[in-house]
């Protein structure tokens, strides 16, 4: 037998969510994970042909790779279309409408929770077993679903950041400036990369002093959803201390999105703290999951850079879901 998938809709705010529901050859019921996306418009696919200062030269499609390899090892695996990526932008064929102005970052976590009780209630699935395997900004996502579904097994939280926002776009506007200093690009053509990060910045400051005009867009977005976006990292920390749910948080050396610092930092914390938690570090991985065969990255040529999803992560995160609770 092959793995099977099924198309499914799960009505929200404002739209229905359309996702793919993947189930391996084996006896039912068996484990289900939910993918939460990253940052940005994400489909289903959560494709990504680059990180912070690398293009990857071939397009790694993230969560087919991890759907693929966790049916492989004999788990279903449920991943959407986040509300932000439609026909309205080229992102997916859909029937989602364009996104109002007003909506916050705290509708990606609803949408979440709603993909999650589809997962729960799908036959095939141990609604026992249900996990949550978030990457990036859908780490953070993590603990908040864990408390708001206390039922919630485990949570897996993949290139999570630990600071806020705005200080992570601080960090990356550096590392992109060293990184592009060590390859030998001119200040000129650094400043004008790094502007747009500069002035995000500059206003994501103003935000924080309550000083920025109206609902200026920053990088796109309106002012109101940065503000969601800090209060979730604000009150994720806090869930993350708080929740009795096993966690599992991951990081890559590799990653110039999310440095390894950012999970460090996680484990300083949520050790202090207590709980289940389990913190895993995967030499050569990038932000986007794949991995990198030159440690040295002023060394890194086309052919170091792989084209999947490190095989390690998945074994690793197929263990985390089966392990005995």
């Amino acid at each position: 037998m092959s793995p099977t998938h099924r198309e499914l809709e799960v009505p929200a705010e404002g739209l229905t969510l359309a996702g793919t529901l993947s189930l391996p050859a084996a006896t039912s019921p068996v484990p289900g994970v939910l993918l939460v996306h990253g940052s940005g418009p994400n489909s289903r696919h959560q494709a990504s042909r680059g990180q912070l200062g690398m293009g990857f030269g071939v397009e790694v499609a993230t969560f087919d790779a991890l759907a693929a390899g966790l049916v492989e090892r004999g788990i279903a695996v449920l991943r959407y279309d986040k509300r932000s990526c439609g026909p309205f932008n080229g992102c997916a064929d859909n029937g989602y409408p364009p996104p109002s102005p007003e909506l916050r970052a705290d509708a990606f976590v609803d949408d979440a929770a709603l993909m999650l009780d589809a997962l729960g209630v799908a036959p095939e699935v141990d609604a026992a077993r249900l996990f949550v395997v978030g990457h990036s900004q859908g780490a953070t996502f993590v603990p908040l679903l864990a408390e708001a579904r206390p039922a919630l097994a485990a949570g897996v939280m993949l290139a999570a950041a630990h600071r806020p926002i705005d200080a992570l776009l601080g960090a990356q506007r550096d590392l992109l400036v060293e990184l592009l200093t060590e390859q030998g690009a001119p200040a000129e053509a650094i400043a004008q990369t790094t502007a747009p990060l500069d002035a995000a910045l500059a206003q994501l400051q103003l935000l924080r002093a309550g000083t920025l005009a109206g609902d200026t867009p920053v990088l796109g977005a309106p002012a109101l959803f940065w503000r969601s976006m800090i209060v979730l990292g604000e009150r994720a920390e806090a869930a993350a201390q708080a929740v009795a749910t096993p966690l599992l948080l991951v990081g890559g050396s590799y990653d110039w999105n999310v440095p390894l610092t950012e999970r460090e930092a996680w484990e300083t914390t949520l050790e202090e703290a207590g709980g289940p938690r389990t913190f895993r570090r995967f030499e050569g991985m990038t932000h986007a999951l794949n991995w990198i065969a030159e440690p040295d990255r002023t060394q890194l040529g086309p052919a170091d850079i792989g084209a999947h999803v490190h095989a390690p992560l998945l074994d690793a995160l197929a263990a985390f879901v089966r392990a005995p609770r």
